[in-house]
């Protein structure tokens, strides 16, 4: 952030000078002052947010895929009676027995 200043600090003269090439200089400090703001909003904010997103998604699926209760496992493997074309089955585990 601290570059950022001084930059900006620096190139400010050189956009409003009123010398000799100064149209010329102000042409080219213009773009580089607007090209500072952006990249400093990208790197302080626009970034860590999206990493925290990432790291977040990441943590909630490694979360399901790894720790699953042996309470509900004993509750998703019981058998559930269904009628099927006039027959009595059971699932067991998503299949059809």
């Amino acid at each position: 952030m601290t570059t950022v200043v001084a930059i900006m600090a620096g190139l400010s003269p050189i956009m409003w000078g009123t010398g000799t090439g100064a149209e010329v200089m102000s042409r080219i400090a213009a773009p580089m002052v607007g090209e500072l703001i952006p990249s400093s909003v990208l790197t302080l904010d626009v970034i860590p947010a999206l990493y925290a997103l990432v790291k977040q998604w990441q943590l909630q699926r490694n979360l399901r895929s790894t720790s699953v209760p042996s309470v509900a496992r004993a509750h998703s493997t019981a058998a559930t009676p269904i009628r099927a074309a006039g027959h009595l089955q059971s699932i067991e585990q998503g299949e059809i027995r």
